[in-house]
């Protein structure tokens, strides 16, 4: 299974696209990616927003029926095959597509998911290790720290 390759821009503009609920709660799970919005733990970190996002990416490039029918039949194969519930949620191809991305994601990334989150637009450039930030009407340029 080949490597999900996370376009910096795309994951950013997504995560700002699609509306992020933060809830104190979810039995089982820190987040998940439904039709147009993204729900996540309170608590979670910025890898589990950007785990989310790369779900939304995987729904727009797959398309929604193919993802749903992959996923759904990666899990019942799991099952299938003696697994149990975890183990069939860990062996599903988009979950693991997005583990890996989150892993080998750049540092830059995940400080531009932690300003989305705290409602800072954040707009990649082309400039490397540049970012635009906006709060209200102020646009700041600010410099990835390494």
């Amino acid at each position: 299974m080949p490597l999900y390759q996370v376009n910096h821009m795309q994951a950013i503009e997504m995560a700002q696209r699609v509306p992020t609920y933060e809830v104190e709660a979810i039995p089982g799970v820190s987040g998940v990616a439904l039709v147009g919005v993204t729900i996540i733990e309170r608590e979670a970190g910025d890898e589990t927003h950007l785990h989310e996002t790369i779900h939304h990416l995987q729904f727009e490039s797959e398309g929604l029926f193919k993802y749903s029918i992959t996923y759904a039949g990666d899990f019942v194969r799991g099952l299938y095959h003696g697994c149990g519930l975890y183990e069939s949620y860990q062996a599903v191809r988009y979950e693991m597509q997005a583990r890996d991305a989150v892993r080998v994601a750049e540092y830059s990334l995940l400080e531009d998911m932690a300003a989305i989150r705290e409602g800072v637009s954040v707009y990649a450039d082309a400039a490397p290790n540049t970012r635009w930030a906006t709060r209200g009407t102020r646009v700041l340029p600010y410099r990835v720290a390494r």
